[in-house]
């Protein structure tokens, strides 16, 4: 399954989706799966000037189909050709439901910042921060209401929004975001509960979007089967699973 069930309009221009794809290729040794660089073409669609037409994503699917394959690479292109190509210092805060699941990112990355990029990382437990050599930023924190205080964000990586509330969200992070130009939310999850407020609220966003037929702020892509699904079928477990065979 490349194509997600539920997508939102998208067109067919994202140089930046090329630009995440290079960095894991070099850099992190990896490429790629189709159905991967599928969902960052259409978060990072954009128009003829390069602006993004979207400035949230939602892309959701089911455990250990390689969400954090695209994480990583995604906050090192951001970091590096992305901030190259805006001509200005970005910065980025990447946080998860867990503590331990957001700093794992920071420890894998990180150290392939400072090797080839020559960027300068602090290692503090629950306040790992790097430096750019060009002034950009990433922070890794906690998903708190408090993460995103101080910050005015270009990019934010959001993991497993199923158990992150909503406030962080829609009250902290988008808010740290409206004074920069162009900027961008990526969100990524598992399948949530009746209690996930925040994946729900901007899942419904998104199936607005798809039931108007014209693009809108937020790009949405969920690999799930359809409802009334027989899930002891194996023909439908592709459906949530992209990365199922490869």
């Amino acid at each position: 399954m490349i194509r997600p069930r539920l997508e939102t309009p998208r067109g067919t221009f994202a140089p930046y989706a090329d630009l995440v794809a290079e960095f894991a290729e070099k850099y992190l040794g990896y490429e790629l799966l189709e159905w991967q660089r599928y969902v960052l073409g259409g978060m990072f669609d954009a128009g003829d000037q390069g602006k993004l037409k979207h400035s949230k994503a939602l892309v959701s699917c089911a455990r250990q189909n390689g969400k954090s394959w695209i994480i990583k690479p995604l906050i090192g292109a951001w970091l590096t050709t992305i901030a190259q190509d805006r001509g200005r210092p970005q910065i980025v805060l990447s946080c998860a439901h867990e503590l331990a699941l957001s700093g794992l990112t920071f420890e894998e990355l990180a150290p392939i910042l400072e090797e080839y990029f020559g960027a300068k990382a602090k290692w503090s437990f629950g306040r790992m921060e790097l430096k750019m050599p060009d002034g950009s930023r990433w922070y890794c924190r906690a998903a708190t209401p408090t993460a995103p205080h101080g910050l005015s964000i270009d990019l934010a990586v959001a993991d497993e929004i199923w158990s992150i509330k909503q406030e962080v969200l829609t009250a902290g992070i988008e808010k740290a975001q409206r004074a920069r130009p162009d900027s961008m939310l990526a969100m990524f999850s598992t399948a949530g509960t009746s209690e996930s407020a925040a994946m729900l609220a901007y899942r419904e966003a998104g199936l607005n979007i798809i039931d108007r037929g014209t693009q809108g702020s937020l790009y949405l892509a969920s690999y799930e089967p359809p409802p009334g699904a027989d899930l002891t079928d194996p023909q439908w477990w592709g459906w949530a699973n992209p990365s199922l065979g490869i």
